[in-house]
C-alpha cells in the first residue's frame, strides 16, 4: 500500500494576475506539515507548440503558521490558453528543521478566466465554451480538438488525459457529480 506523502496534497493556484505579472502561491491545507517551509522555483513557459525562452523564478516562503505557504511572481506570464499551451515546472520541497521531508514536481498553467459584461473571457480574450462529453472510447487527434475549439467534458479523467489535454492545449471540463472528496481529489489532479 501506499504511504500518503505530506505534499501530496499540495495546492499550486494563480493569485492576482494581469498581463505583465502573476503571483503563483504553494500551499499545503489544514495542519498538515505545521512548522514546515516550502521552497523550490518555478520554471517556464515552455510549450509544444512554439518555442519560447523559458525563465526561473525563485519561491519565496510566506511562513508556516498555521500551514506551509509561498509565493513565487511570474513577471511577463504567459497564460495557457485553447491552442496556447504555456506551461510552468514547479520543484518544491518541504523543509522542517532544516531538513527535506519532502519533494514534488508539478506541472501548471497558469489560467484566468473572467465574465466582462455578457462575454466569458479565458486568458483576457473572448472565449465561447463548447464541449463534447467524452468516453475512454471515443477518441480524436489533438489537433483535431484544437481546430474545432472544442472541451472535452469527462464524468472521470485519467492523469494521462490531464497530462495530454494540458500539454496540447484543448480544454478540459470535469463534471462534478460526485462526492465532496471525489470532487476534490480531482479538481487536484487537473
Amino acid at each position: 500500500m501506499n504511504e500518503r506523502r505530506p505534499l501530496d496534497s499540495l495546492q499550486v493556484f494563480c493569485g492576482a494576475s494581469n498581463h505583465n505579472v502573476a503571483q503563483v502561491y504553494c500551499g499545503l491545507p489544514g495542519q498538515l506539515a505545521a512548522g514546515a517551509v516550502l521552497r523550490g522555483s518555478i520554471r517556464g513557459p515552455d510549450s509544444s507548440l512554439t518555442h519560447t525562452l523559458p525563465a526561473t523564478v525563485e519561491v519565496e516562503s510566506l511562513g508556516a503558521d498555521p500551514s506551509p505557504l509561498a509565493r513565487a511572481t511570474v513577471v511577463d506570464p504567459c497564460y495557457w490558453a485553447p491552442g496556447r499551451p504555456y506551461l510552468y515546472h514547479v520543484e518544491l520541497e518541504l523543509v522542517l528543521d532544516g531538513r527535506v521531508i519532502d519533494h514534488v514536481q508539478r506541472t501548471i498553467g497558469l489560467r484566468t478566466t473572467g465574465v466582462i459584461g455578457a462575454t466569458m473571457r479565458l486568458s483576457f480574450s473572448p472565449w465561447t465554451l463548447r464541449g463534447v462529453r467524452m468516453s475512454p472510447s471515443l477518441s480524436c487527434e489533438p489537433t483535431g480538438w484544437r481546430e474545432m475549439k472544442l472541451a472535452q467534458v469527462w464524468s472521470s479523467i485519467t492523469e494521462e488525459t490531464c497530462r495530454t489535454t494540458s500539454v496540447e492545449g484543448i480544454p478540459v471540463i470535469l463534471s462534478l457529480s460526485c462526492d465532496r472528496s471525489e470532487c476534490e481529489s480531482a479538481l487536484l489532479r487537473l
